[in-house]
């Protein structure tokens, strides 16, 4: 008994801390990430439609250069729309949930 009253009492804000960020500043965040992250793609994709075109003009020579960037716009792409898809899973998820 001796142990429990040397023990000072814990307060409601220890156990369960206060989120310091609101909703909508979280919420920013992740449009943040997701501009972010499609303004990498666009330019991704960019860079590897220029290099194709200067391809076919004769301007540039450099074939593997211009398939890695190909291939590189192609995964960020796909990677894009994985990303895209677990989002709108996880919605629908929080959707279908029962309060």
């Amino acid at each position: 008994m001796g142990l429990i009253k040397t023990l000072p009492p814990m307060q409601i804000k220890e156990v369960f801390p206060v989120q310091t960020e609101k909703p909508k500043q979280e919420g920013q965040k992740v449009k943040q990430s997701f501009s972010s992250m499609l303004s990498e793609v666009n330019s991704q994709q960019n860079e590897a439609n220029k290099k194709v075109e200067n391809m076919l003009t004769g301007e540039n020579k450099n074939i593997p250069a211009t398939m890695i960037s190909m291939q590189k716009a192609e995964v960020s792409m796909r990677m894009l729309l994985v990303t895209q898809q677990k989002v709108i899973s996880a919605y629908k998820e929080v959707m279908h949930m029962q309060i």
